[in-house]
């Protein structure tokens, strides 16, 4: 297969780069992924790599260390920034935390006997005070008959016991168990405290002729797996497996699939979200949708051009919405909504900005219609490709180029530096690119690792690039 934009020389990659500004949808033929590779331990479902991979974040603060008490590994956790300035804890369970209501949460792994207790090994440090957190929750017949929570702390270098008894005691026989490691105290805060570590090793049940088949105590049981994260879109919503890249593409190689999910909201109430993809990005601080790129069409007509298949529940609508800025405040939007679609089918909108011209457009491509959160809408698949501005070329430029053995960015985004990892000595110059096209920073290298101090940038979406044609985004904020 061929890719719609094979930059094959790096002077071609270089004349791309100049080209940058003129797109205001980047990668919209949806070419561009990048693949992490990672591991966790066997039978803990749900960690935060499920949180933060989509968004191309490769810090998950899950690790299979060899630094184990016995056998060959320890689960270590850790709380890393994420978001620029957000802690927020690692952690690893053995069930989906399915509800708001931690007495409600189901699944773990099955058990035959009354546990009396647990024990194990950790290590702990931490740059402010804080505990890691152990939770163990009992179900019988799919009703909660038993939750505990511990917490281990203080600064341990070496492996320390712990030793808990379940008080008051379990008065029944479970059928089944939860179980979950976080390296923050999930009492005090629930993103944690930056910089904090946990290492657990040897953890098993007391009171018991033998530990539940399952549980992999011992952490020597790891799976590997491959997110692939889509380049220059931000996520919207959804838990992790929503957003898929698809073979089952209008043109070229790839193009975009997403599933709409459920969750619980904050009234514990079971609803479909809302979830896709968005070349802007949900700001706090201005409690409004942010980001996006340049538009730099001098011309107040232009039309908005994508092809789509969906596959709706019940009654579902899919929506493209596009929104146009000047100067940060609102210009001109559209939302476009999508019907059931068994092939691609073309959709053309008009756009007729009137006198002036916007200088911002933000992009969000959606599964279910916001507003539908009947959780009837369940599995509403969209697919979309080849999305772009008629005034524009949607296959040109750099955020298109193909990118190879990616280089790994931390923290992303972030507002003071930003570390670079994965280096080799092909790479030998850094340079970054704003979203004009021009070098803002270039520097030769000679490690592995990294450290850029761009606390004077601007705040926006930056392209670093190696020499040997290693390329990433991310953002400054």
């Amino acid at each position: 297969m061929s890719t719609k934009i094979l930059l094959s020389s790096f002077m071609f990659c270089f004349f791309a780069f100049a080209l940058v500004g003129q797109n205001s949808i980047p990668n919209g033929g949806f070419e561009n992924w990048t693949s992490t590779n990672f591991e966790y331990p066997t039978n803990y479902v749900y960690t935060t790599i499920y949180e933060f991979a989509l968004i191309g974040n490769t810090d998950f603060g899950v690790e299979k260390t060899t630094d184990a008490y016995q056998g060959n590994y320890a689960l270590k956790l850790m709380t890393n920034m994420y978001y620029g300035d957000q802690p927020f804890q690692g952690f690893a369970l053995n069930f989906y935390p399915d509800s708001d209501d931690i007495m409600d949460w189901s699944g773990g792994i099955e058990i035959s006997e009354t546990p009396s207790g647990i024990s194990g090994y950790y290590k702990y440090n931490y740059l402010e005070e804080d505990a890691g957190t152990i939770i163990i929750s009992f179900l019988k017949e799919g009703v909660n008959i038993g939750l505990y929570i511990y917490n281990v702390g203080g600064v341990q270098t070496e492996y320390t016991q712990f030793d808990f008894d379940f008080d008051p005691p379990l008065a029944d026989t479970p059928d089944e168990v939860l179980v979950g490691f976080a390296s923050s105290n999930m009492n005090e805060s629930e993103m944690g405290v930056f910089g904090s570590e946990l290492i657990i090793d040897a953890f098993e049940f007391k009171g018991v002729s033998q530990q539940p088949a399952d549980l992999n105590g011992d952490f020597e049981n790891w799976e590997d797996f491959t997110i692939e994260s889509l380049d220059m879109w931000n996520t919207l919503g959804g838990e992790f497996g929503f957003l898929e890249k698809t073979e089952d593409a209008y043109a070229g190689n790839y193009a975009v699939k997403v599933v709409t999910p459920t969750e619980y909201n904050e009234q514990g109430d079971y609803i479909a979200k809302s979830s896709g993809i968005s070349t802007g990005y949900w700001n706090n601080e201005i409690w409004d949708i942010d980001g996006g790129y340049p538009y730099s069409n001098d011309q107040t007509l232009d039309t908005l051009e994508f092809w789509y298949k969906y596959e709706p529940m019940a009654d579902d609508q899919a929506a493209v919405n596009i929104h146009f800025r000047k100067e940060g405040v609102d210009f001109w939007g559209h939302t476009e909504l999508l019907d059931a679609a068994d092939e691609y089918q073309h959709v053309v909108v008009p756009i007729n900005f009137g006198v002036e011209t916007p200088d911002n457009v933000i992009i969000q491509i959606i599964s279910t219609n916001w507003g539908n959160e009947d959780p009837i809408y369940e599995g509403s698949t969209l697919y979309i490709d080849n999305i772009g501005l008629k005034s524009e070329d949607p296959n040109t430029g750099i955020f298109n180029a193909k990118r190879i053995n990616n280089i790994s960015l931390y923290p992303n985004p972030t507002t003071d530096y930003i570390m670079v990892s994965g280096l080799t000595p092909e790479d030998n110059t850094i340079e970054i690119y704003n979203v004009l096209g021009e070098i803002v920073y270039s520097k030769k290298v000679d490690k592995n690792i990294e450290n850029i101090n761009v606390s004077n940038f601007a705040k926006g979406m930056y392209v670093i690039k190696t020499q040997a044609n290693k390329i990433k985004n991310f953002m400054v904020e």
